[in-house]
């Protein structure tokens, strides 16, 4: 049996020959396809334009080229005359790849080249129009399914891609199909039982050759040439999927980003994750202003002048995003700093502010993003030298109220999707009466009387049956976060 590679590197079988190729049917338009040219030494380019394929075939392929050329046309007569007398001409059809499908219905199908000759192979009479299609949409069909479902995920690299693939999904489309929300339940499950198992542990890796928990990103920094200026970004609450669409918009103005996923800390809110970040330690190491962010500032400048840069070398600001970039004057400031670390909070304010959901935080982060202060931010960064990172202090998730827990001051948090207690014993009473809804959280890494009691699944402690998009649990939407490096 011959396969469909074969099939289509026997249509230009001349070594260094040159073929004027119509293709009706986009065949070439299929990645597999052009992967195919580039592994057996077939250069492939579409006529769009006289002037351009002019450039491309005199400075290309002209005097040095020693691979076979095929030429995208829909016309032979628009190629120019000199390449069209050593050409070849060929018309390429899904008829010449397929033997027994019917052309018509095929048509109906996003189905790719390879995928379409391995079906027709194995079908042994010629099939007619409905019977092409009831082949066909099974095996869509089945495509569909195993597009929806993330893969198994059983340590903290395959659950970092697996965050990264929801994010995806989530960006692309408001509403998720079951097959898809079914997916991120049963991987959320697994996720939080090997996260109870593995958290203290991971603290331990290593930071390179990326961060695998957000403290380590200064240490990470620090790794690089000590003349080279360092800047971070925090998007306050940006989860996979706000990145998802801030990384398309930087990517249409030029920006190219290099991303993974690194852990937040638990209870995934501001005041522990964040301040871990700019001190570059465990929550154990700032018991005393764990429910605060006001000593950010500190604490990120004792970092590192702790490793030999001077105090006026380093500069921090929180709460930047709300006004216009220009009104800023960050120009001046960055031209005479070595060390950069701020907050971006727009996101945070968008996702507290939420009435329809994640839906509206997209719908205002876009805007958000259409005002440049992100694009002019990060191009002044780059102008002045600096290495740029972005990062996020949590993600998010779309949550639903389960009631409040009223107990007045015997709680000394009370977010959304996480209580904290100073007292273990009353922790752990209020566990047992909500036992359905939430989970303790203990780690050795968290200060002593500092006791969360974790909301469990996509609930919130909210007036029942309330929606918000809210943070501070173990979701793996909360607790993977994107770690960037941004150039141009």
């Amino acid at each position: 049996m011959v396969d469909w590679e074969e099939k289509i590197k026997n249509m230009f079988p001349r070594t260094e020959g040159i073929y004027l190729v119509e293709d009706p049917d986009k065949i070439l338009d299929d990645s597999s396809v052009i992967d195919m040219f580039s592994r057996n030494n077939i250069d492939y380019v579409d006529f769009l334009d006289p002037i351009i394929f002019r450039y491309a075939y005199e400075t290309k392929y002209k005097y040095k080229r020693t691979n076979t050329l095929i030429i995208r046309t829909d016309n032979y007569s628009e190629i120019p005359y000199d390449v069209y007398a050593k050409s070849f001409q060929v018309q390429i059809n899904l008829n010449d790849l397929i033997t027994f499908l019917d052309y018509s219905a095929m048509k109906e199908y996003s189905i790719g080249i390879p995928e379409l000759v391995h079906i027709d192979s194995f079908q042994n009479k010629t099939l007619n129009y409905e019977e092409t299609k009831n082949v066909l949409s099974k095996r869509q069909s089945q495509e569909n399914s195993e597009k929806y479902v993330l893969p198994v995920a059983n340590d903290i690299s395959t659950f970092g891609l697996v965050a990264m693939i929801i994010g995806q999904w989530r960006s692309e489309d408001n509403t998720l199909n079951e097959k898809q929300i079914s997916s991120i339940n049963n991987v959320n499950s697994k996720f939080q039982k090997w996260l109870i198992q593995n958290f203290d542990q991971t603290v331990s890796l290593p930071p390179y050759p990326k961060p695998k928990m957000v403290h380590q990103i200064p240490d990470f920094m620090n790794h690089s040439d000590y003349n080279q200026k360092k800047a971070l970004i925090v998007m306050d609450g940006m989860s996979f999927t706000q990145w998802n669409i801030i990384n398309a918009y930087l990517t249409n103005n030029q920006f190219k980003t290099e991303v993974s996923p690194t852990l937040a800390w638990i209870p995934s809110i501001t005041s522990v994750s964040r301040q871990s970040i700019f001190s570059g330690k465990p929550p154990l190491n700032f018991r005393d202003t764990i429910n605060t962010t006001n000593y950010e500032e500190k604490q990120w400048k004792d970092f590192w002048i702790g490793k030999g840069f001077d105090k006026s070398d380093i500069f921090y600001q929180r709460a930047l995003g709300s006004d216009n970039y220009l009104e800023m004057d960050l120009q001046h400031i960055l031209r005479n700093k070595k060390i950069v670390g701020c907050v971006i909070d727009s996101i945070d304010k968008f996702m507290h502010a939420a009435q329809q959901g994640l839906w509206s935080v997209h719908s205002e982060l876009n805007y958000w993003l259409n005002k440049d202060f992100l694009v002019s931010f990060l191009k002044d960064l780059i102008e002045n030298d600096f290495e740029v990172y972005i990062t996020s202090d949590h993600g998010n998730i779309e949550s639903q109220g389960v009631g409040r827990i009223n107990q007045g001051v015997l709680a000394n948090s009370k977010g959304e999707r996480v209580r904290v207690y100073d007292d273990k014993s009353i922790r752990n009473r209020t566990r047992e009466d909500y036992f359905e809804v939430s989970e303790n959280w203990d780690s050795q890494f968290l200060p002593q009387n500092y006791y969360p009691l974790i909301a469990k699944e996509n609930y919130a402690f909210i007036t029942k049956n309330d929606k918000i998009v809210g943070h501070g649990g173990i979701s793996i939407e909360e607790v993977y976060v994107p770690f960037v490096k941004v150039t141009t």
